[in-house]
């Protein structure tokens, strides 16, 4: 139950983070209206991928936004898999107000 709350706090935190890179708070790797370019050899789609996977598999490396995406779903589905629960409800309502309220703190901490 531990080792659940911890990800789902990683992916709370992770899902803020997300949504302050989209607001474009940050710049470069951080902004989401210039990383895009990344994903693309000189920042150009009609020049193809940087990189192999770039723009699919491997697009969690090319910038923020996809990257802290990566984290808050592999954190959050890892998270549910490993809860071990008896009272489906109470842990609902539990796991969503740890969640919500990491994720608020995180949001108007880094905002």
């Amino acid at each position: 139950m531990i080792i659940s709350i911890i990800l789902l706090t990683l992916s709370a935190i992770s899902k803020a983070v997300m949504d302050l890179i989209a607001i474009g708070i940050w710049e470069g790797w951080w902004n989401k209206d210039e990383s895009w370019r990344n994903k693309w050899k000189n920042g150009d789609p009609l020049q193809g991928e940087r990189f192999l996977g770039s723009s699919t598999v491997f697009v969690w490396a090319t910038d923020g936004w996809h990257f802290f995406q990566s984290l808050f779903l592999n954190m959050l589905i890892l998270g549910l898999l490993l809860l071990d629960v008896e009272n489906v409800l109470l842990t609902f309502v539990v796991v969503s107000a740890i969640y919500k309220t990491v994720f608020e703190i995180t949001y108007r901490i880094l905002k």
